[in-house]
């Protein structure tokens, strides 16, 4: 029988559920979410040594938690993901400069031709 209303979750999300609450099926928790905060260019960047693609990790030393992006190819490759992450932000900013830059040129000559034109 249809309802007559908007479902709020869909049928494969109920049975999946359903699966769930009768034993058939185990919950799966994701990953614990302060853990992937270190790791945000985990699966996006590339191993300069195979070109294979970096995951990263973390571990505990002086007290503290460190994260470190590394190679899933097994060559050895490790590089702390705090370095990485602060020249990615550093690269944006850049990026945005230059961007800025270029739309205020871009401004400056469409206004420069809407002048030759007799237009304001």
């Amino acid at each position: 029988m249809k309802s007559k209303h908007k479902s709020i979750v869909s049928e494969s999300l109920f049975f999946r559920i359903q699966d769930i609450l009768d034993g058939k099926a185990k919950l799966r928790i994701a990953a614990n979410p302060s853990r992937l905060e270190g790791l945000p260019l985990r699966g996006y960047l590339l191993c300069p040594r195979s070109g294979r693609i970096l995951t990263g990790s973390s571990s505990y030393g002086n007290s503290s938690l460190n994260f470190y992006y590394h190679c899933t190819g097994g060559c050895k490759e490790r590089v702390k993901a705090a370095v990485v992450n602060d020249y990615f932000v550093w690269l944006l900013i850049m990026l945005v400069r230059q961007n800025e830059k270029a739309i205020h040129s871009f401004e400056k000559i469409r206004i420069s031709k809407h002048k030759e034109n007799g237009r304001n």
